[in-house]
């Protein structure tokens, strides 16, 4: 994806006039967590439930990887659980698994869970099952394969004693 040249201040502006077309607005997310903009952070809550799949994707790696803005908590899980495109649930996974690290709240505990086992995305499931992990407070060993491997197949046994603990 083509990367557009200006601070993320500059394509907001453009971008409020009106003047901004569909690859350029794509990109104004990234620009924002790039920057770390935080006055950013209401515009990529608004493109988080924008018509194009790209700019919620963005949007969502921006908000969780770049602003690491934890209340976006119940938007991500709303796009894990309603979103059409399997890489905006995807990226929303991975969100809560990274914000909420080790936090073993069970809310999240069982969205994920619920993910882990009922999407219809293979790669969905299994990013659902590894934040699964991570926000259960596994050991730091089984966290660093997390973060280095590929994303593991869902161990259902596990997983469910996981979300028997809530």
């Amino acid at each position: 994806m083509k990367e557009f040249e200006g601070t993320a201040e500059n394509q907001i502006k453009k971008w409020r006039s009106g003047a901004m077309d569909t690859a350029e607005l794509r990109s104004l997310p990234t620009s924002i967590g790039r920057d770390q903009y935080q006055s950013g952070i209401p515009i990529l809550l608004e493109l988080a439930t924008h018509e194009d799949e790209i700019v919620r994707y963005n949007a969502v790696m921006s908000l969780s990887f770049k602003l690491h803005y934890q209340a976006a908590k119940d938007l991500f899980c709303s796009i894990l659980q309603k979103d059409p495109d399997e890489d905006c649930r995807d990226a929303a996974a991975g969100g809560l698994g990274y914000l909420f690290d080790k936090s073993k709240e069970c809310t999240l505990i069982r969205v994920l869970g619920t993910a882990c086992f009922s999407d219809p995305d293979e790669d969905v499931r299994r990013s659902a099952y590894a934040a699964l992990l991570r926000v259960s407070g596994l050991a730091d060993e089984t966290l660093l394969y997390l973060q280095t491997g590929p994303r593991p197949p869902v161990n259902e046994r596990l997983a469910k004693e996981v979300l028997a603990g809530c």
